[in-house]
């Protein structure tokens, strides 16, 4: 038997192969993680207590990904950065932010103080926070060559830089509306949150190794690589090498009772509208600047495939710390069941359209 199961001699087919490989791998392992927390047994108790995915979370959170985004911002040569790609995820990433505002604004329940922005926050998490360093880097990595693949971590350094504090500020203002005295003091303003929420990022760990990575990268290399001391690099490459399973263990976690919740018509409205905004109106944004900006056919390509990633587990760490009520982690878990099940055929539809047009190229 054959130790390689792809086949070189048709390259549609072995990419599809190849991509198949890595997703059967991801599934795996997020089957583990579901199988770890399904309550099971007469006392329904299950493998693992639901507080051990915080933990996981705040290592995640704290020590690994920091680790991988400080080495590849600070190793990276911005010179090789398709900046096209870069200009249209900020611009399709902004307008489902304010797609979302709008949705949260007409969905939340205007006579529950700060349901309406906690609803706002919860949607613009599920349709700009793809899953792209624990999905898309292996993802990715069976479809396109490393100089595009490595772009995964300026997007990424873009989500955590201007996205998110985005995301932050209309969680934290639903929630300061939500838990303001009843004894007539007015809640926070708005103003105050935001410096709240800019004080936060100034101490968040993710932010913070994106801006020394660059000022390490500026410094020495004038942003064309910086070498790391091989102390610091192997560190980071250590704690870095746990984000990937831990990221995707979390994933299958969330899926517990999530596709139940799916099977409620009223539950699943919502849900689908955020995969659906995320996985075709965000791909149909960025393709048009990208487009626009006269990107090849290449960058056009891993456009495309970037932004069909489905949303990261990472989603349940943002949004746990404001407290969502029952009915929005629902939302949140029922969102990152079905970015899966959409997700993943557009990825493998990318595989086969890149490996297209190579072949055209080629004849």
């Amino acid at each position: 038997m054959a130790d390689n199961p792809v086949d070189d001699n048709n390259p549609i087919l072995a990419a599809v192969t190849k991509l198949g490989i890595v997703i059967l791998n991801v599934l795996l392992v997020q089957a583990i993680g579901y199988l770890c927390f399904m309550p099971s047994g007469k006392e329904k108790t299950s493998l693992m207590q639901p507080a051990v995915i915080g933990s996981l979370g705040a290592f995640c959170g704290l020590v690994s990904l920091p680790a991988i985004l400080f080495r590849a911002v600070a190793v990276l040569d911005f010179s090789t950065v398709d900046f096209s790609v870069l200009l249209a995820l900020f611009v399709g990433k902004s307008c489902l932010a304010a797609c979302s505002f709008a949705l949260g604004m007409i969905t939340g329940d205007a006579s529950d103080p700060g349901s309406q922005m906690l609803t706002a926050g919860c949607y613009t998490v599920l349709t700009t926070n793809s899953d792209d360093l624990g999905l898309g880097l292996p993802v990715l990595g069976a479809i396109f060559p490393p100089k595009l693949v490595n772009m995964c971590f300026v997007l990424n350094a873009l989500q955590s830089m201007i996205i998110n504090p985005m995301i932050f500020l209309m969680l934290g203002v639903g929630a300061a509306q939500r838990d303001a005295p009843t004894d007539g003091t007015p809640p926070a303003s708005t103003s105050e949150i935001l410096r709240s929420v800019i004080r936060g990022l100034s101490k968040n760990h993710i932010v913070l190794s994106v801006v020394f990575g660059l000022l390490y990268n500026i410094i020495f290399s004038g942003l064309k690589g910086a070498e790391l001391p091989f102390y610091i690099d192997n560190l980071c490459k250590y704690f870095g090498g746990a984000f990937g399973p831990m990221v995707l263990f979390m994933g299958g976690a969330a899926n517990v009772g999530a596709f139940s919740k799916l099977a409620e018509l009223q539950s699943a409205i919502m849900p689908i509208g955020t995969v659906l905004l995320k996985s075709f109106l965000l791909p149909a944004i960025v393709l048009m600047v990208v487009s626009m900006l006269g990107g090849s056919r290449e960058i056009l390509d891993f456009a495309f495939a970037f932004s069909t990633l489905p949303v990261a587990a990472s989603t349940l760490v943002f949004a746990n710390p404001y407290k969502p009520n029952a009915k929005l982690r629902s939302l949140l878990n029922s969102g990152l069941a079905l970015g899966k099940l959409i997700g993943f055929p557009l990825i493998f539809l990318s595989a086969a359209i890149f490996k297209t047009h190579k072949v055209r190229e080629r004849e």
